[in-house]
């Protein structure tokens, strides 16, 4: 050791000092700091010792900054006064010995007991404890002596157990004494080689460190807890109570040594190792949870080792300071760091520095790495992002509607820069719309704008700090934030059974706009039973399934036991399509005509010329004037066409590009396919390319086919126009398309059946979107589909709107869930979850709830009983059905709850129709426990917090 230098374990913030030990000259000196920059520090000497004898061990006292113990060459022990009001060399103390010997380690105990450790010598003792309280006049004996004949190479006290303390035995053991102990032998040993620059940790003494002797790189870790366990016996395993063995723990090519090991003051399990080469490195050590239940980790075939099983692991390394002969980043021996300490208790954990002593004792700083910034997503949505400094990014709101406000975001200038048309779902089959594209945007794509992505170049002569460019990055992404908060913003405005309503909500996103006006045609077909036929309920089922004739596996659509066969299927849906009165299929010739106008109704295609007309009239007041156009044609009406292109291009909302003509004939020549062709290549409308591909191959297939068009078109253009088998392979193809990509307009073709729970889980897995596969698939689930993926999915959305606090919605969406999930006969598939609140009398701690007359009569077990007298003002809802007491009054309009306030405004109707049935209903303060109406209630802390019951100091509105 040629230097050493240590922070003052009495540092405070307005106090930074540290001891600065040179070993050659024979020196103390206490220095404060003045300022701190970067990596330079300023300081001042307060206190110096020179003339110190001879000495190769030193240690700071815990309890008085101005002591200092050195362990001289010649084995005396000396406490010395080093203060800025009093500079003397003279010793405070001196603890001579008889045999002289070298000092090879001294500690100083938070009670002022000393512990010196010496070289060995036969018959004597080598650790002397000596107390410091004690009268050096007239007792220089030590107060306890150990370890006889036996060389104690370093030693240590536990600040938290000032009379234990951990020596040494060089190349021996490590032993743990307790000095209330009279027996010399110790409460314990761990038999090792590492007995050099013993270290505790101030945060957990539970564990301390070894190191190696001189050529040995080695530092091993040790639970204190084991050695109490493992007594004295030596024929243990030699690493009995190790939990980490690093070796080696630094660069060991030229046969290095380990010259010191320091705890961290300010980060549990952090410790530094410094060789004498000069290389510094730091560990962060941790542990984690291991359960005996859990199956062991596999072994590495591969590359060997053993299993792991241990709960403790190295968390980080870092390398501070390389050793001085270092291809990379070496340099002149006289640069390389002597001796470190950790600057600790002033300072948070997130700017830990060290101080490090150069061979010309010189100080410098220098800087630890904190840990790796983390991100995360908190329950309210929010980026948090933890490192240096704190950071989070919150979603945008607006009072508006989810959809209005994702097609406003959609067209923001960040997402138009960072979306790639092509590559979205929502110009192809996709079905996410803007929202999706909102979550998929990359802020990583130009680095000239977003300050979070920098060159090497530039970050180093930026003068702005990375915190800052994480803030100014976190500014920015508010708006894709936003994707977060869009399920559970449509669960707070009604996102759930009602398809008319859904259909408002997900406007921003054309798929699941189809998929949900599907979802209500099917619903209308099915209604009042009229999808029920021959023995058969067809309610849901796709034009796949009804083109196939597959009934599914489930039995609640069969009303009797007879077989399924073909014929009993098609009297089915002959049945449904004379119920329905459709007009007469007109179209290509079929061996199946009323499959095909069950399934074009269920694509929405009309079959009378006045609803073509009313549906085309209606895409031209949307401005989607080729499609209304288109779609005539693909209808069989090619005169209603006609009619609207001669208005539209009359009242010049169209060129007249010469397709009239082509479509007034059933037939076109080459030179008009030509031309037809020229347009086709030109044109961007989707539906006019379909037209104009069809005058080209005069083929159907070719049009439906086409991707651009929608799913709902391709498929009753398919209807329309193809024969038998070919319609059939075509919709075995499609199906299997949209059930892989996960469409979910797709259920036009799978309906709600087993086979959409494959579409769904697709879908799921693409968009992340479970909220919408839970409530389309709750139509038939569990009344027709018995799937447990379902019953997951279920569960799962049931917690997120539990976190989301929608108690309301989730209500609602489960009672209307089991409305649905009944039989035809009446039974019910979902039991009703039992009581979960029940309002009880503060009187007899009965229910208050209505008792069914023959109550008494079925809950009595004597035949004798009186029946139940019945407590006048029990029907009105106002008194305890048991003992007769009067419910509380509502602290606002003091009248018995349990009763509703027609003397309101508009009455008790409007009440119900301004805050729902819960309005007439009392709620409580859990804190109070005082009662009011719940509409009275809302109103109150709507503009006050404290309650309204007079003396009464509850702030019972910031608690809702």
């Amino acid at each position: 050791m040629e230097a050493a230098i240590r922070w003052s374990p009495h540092a405070i913030t307005d106090q930074k000092r540290f001891l600065k030990v040179d070993v050659r000259g024979n020196a103390l000196e206490l220095c404060e700091i003045d300022s701190t920059m970067r990596n330079k520090l300023e300081y001042h000497t307060i206190a110096r010792q020179d003339k110190i004898p001879n000495f190769s061990a030193f240690d700071w006292s815990k309890t008085d900054e101005a002591y200092v113990a050195i362990g001289e060459l010649s084995g005396d022990a000396r406490v010395l006064r080093l203060s800025p009001d009093e500079q003397s060399s003279d010793a405070v103390h001196h603890f001579p010995i008889r045999h002289q010997r070298k000092c090879n380690s001294i500690a100083f105990g938070t009670q002022n007991l000393l512990a010196v450790a010496l070289d060995r010598v036969r018959n004597h003792f080598c650790l002397n404890i000596f107390d410091v309280n004690a009268d050096p006049r007239t007792n220089r004996e030590p107060y306890r002596k150990l370890c006889s004949s036996e060389t104690v190479s370093s030693v240590k006290f536990f600040a938290g157990q000032p009379n234990e303390l951990l020596a040494a035995v060089s190349r021996q053991c490590i032993r743990l004494y307790d000095l209330r102990d009279p027996q010399a032998a110790g409460l314990g040993q761990v038999v090792t080689k590492q007995v050099n620059n013993i270290a505790i940790d101030p945060l957990d003494e539970n564990y301390f460190a070894s190191a190696g002797a001189t050529g040995d790189t080695t530092v091993v870790v040790w639970d204190r807890r084991f050695i109490l366990n493992s007594g004295t016996n030596a024929s243990e395993n030699l690493q009995s109570g190790s939990v980490l063995e690093f070796s080696p723990v630094v660069d060991n090519s030229r046969n290095a040594t380990v010259w010191s090991v320091r705890y961290s003051g300010t980060k549990r399990g952090c410790f530094g190792v410094l060789s004498n080469d000069g290389e510094l490195k730091l560990y962060e050590t941790a542990q984690h949870a291991v359960k005996s239940s859990s199956p062991s980790t596999t072994t590495n075939v591969l590359y060997g080792g053993h299993t792991w099983t241990s709960p403790h692991y190295t968390r980080r390394t870092h390398q501070l300071q390389y050793s001085f002969y270092s291809a990379e980043h070496g340099g002149e021996e006289s640069s390389r760091v002597v001796a470190f300490d950790f600057v600790h208790d002033v300072l948070p954990a997130a700017k830990q520095q060290i101080l490090a002593l150069r061979p010309n004792l010189e100080v410098c700083l220098l800087q630890a790495p904190g840990g790796p910034s983390h991100a995360i997503i908190s329950g309210c949505d929010e980026l948090m992002i933890s490192g240096p400094e704190f950071l989070s990014a919150r979603p945008s709101t607006s009072t508006t509607s989810v959809a209005k406000e994702i097609l406003h975001l959609s067209t923001s200038p960040l997402a138009q820069r960072d979306c790639d048309p092509s590559k979205d779902l929502l110009h192809g089959e996709g079905s996410e719309g803007p929202s999706i594209r909102l979550a998929r945007l990359n802020f990583n794509s130009d680095a000239a704008d977003l300050p979070g992505k920098r060159t090497q170049k530039s970050r180093r002569s930026s003068s702005v700090p990375d915190s800052q460019a994480l803030l100014t990055l976190c500014s920015q992404i508010s708006e894709p934030l936003f994707s977060l908060t869009i399920q559970r913003r449509r669960c707070q405005e009604g996102y759930s059974l009602d398809c008319e309503k859904n259909i408002r909500i997900v406007a921003d996103s054309p798929g699941l706009v189809d998929m949900w006006t599907i979802t209500h045609r099917m619903e209308t077909l099915a209604q009042d039973g009229k999808m029920v036929y021959a023995g058969l309920d067809l309610s849901f089922l796709g034009i796949s399934s009804i083109w196939r004739n597959d009934l599914g596996i489930s039995i609640n659509r069969r009303l009797n036991s007879d077989d399924i066969v073909e014929a009993r299927f098609h009297k089915a849906i002959d049945l449904v399509v004379g119920a329905k009165q459709y007009p007469q299929y007109e179209g290509v010739r079929t061996q199946f005509p009323d499959h095909r106008k069950l399934c074009l109704d269920l694509c929405g295609w009309m079959f009378t010329k006045k609803d073509v007309e009313a549906a085309c009239q209606a895409l031209i007041d949307q401005r989607q004037y080729y499609k209304a156009i288109v779609l005539a044609v693909f209808h069989g009406f090619r005169n209603i066409a006609l009619a609207f292109l001669r208005e539209l291009i009359q009242e010049r909302k169209l060129e007249k590009i010469g397709i009239g003509a082509v479509i007034a004939f059933d037939t076109v020549n080459e030179e008009q396919r030509a031309e037809c062709r020229w347009m086709q290549e030109e044109t961007e409308d989707p539906y006019l390319q379909a037209l104009l591909t069809y005058f080209v191959s005069g083929d159907w297939q070719a049009v439906v086919d086409l991707p651009q068009l929608a799913l709902v078109d391709r498929i009753g253009i398919a209807l329309k126009h193809l024969e038998d088998d070919r319609l059939g392979t075509f919709l075995q193809r499609i199906t299997d398309e949209v059930v892989t990509a996960g469409i979910p307009e797709g259920v036009l073709l799978t309906g709600l059946s087993e086979q959409a729970m494959d579409l769904f889980q697709a879908y799921i897995t693409r968009t992340n979107d479970l909220q919408t596969a839970v409530l389309a698939m709750a139509f038939t689930s569990p009344l027709y589909i018995d799937d447990i993926r379902w019953t997951f999915w279920k569960e799962t959305y049931d917690e997120q709107m539990q976190v989301w606090r929608a108690f309301t919605q989730r209500t609602m969406f489960t009672v209307e869930h089991s409305r649905r999930a009944i039989t035809r006969d009446g039974r019910k598939l979902i039991e009703p979850p039992p009581r979960q609140t029940t309002v009880r009398c503060n009187q007899c701690q009965g229910s208050v709830a209505k008792t069914p007359p023959n109550a008494a009569s079925t809950t009595s077990t004597s035949s004798t009983k009186k029946p139940r007298t019945v407590v006048l003002g029990e029907h009105a809802g106002t008194v305890c059905p048991r003992c007769g007491r009067h419910l509380p009054r509502c602290g606002i309009c003091m009248m018995w709850l349990g009763t509703s306030t027609p003397s309101a405004k508009g009455g008790a109707g409007e009440i119900e129709r301004d805050g729902g049935r819960m309005a007439r209903y009392m709620t409580f303060c859990m804190s109070c426990g005082h009662g009011f109406h719940s509409h009275h209630a809302k109103m109150w802390f709507g503009r006050h917090a404290m309650c309204p019951v007079p003396d009464c100091q509850c702030m019972c509105g910031l608690k809702q």
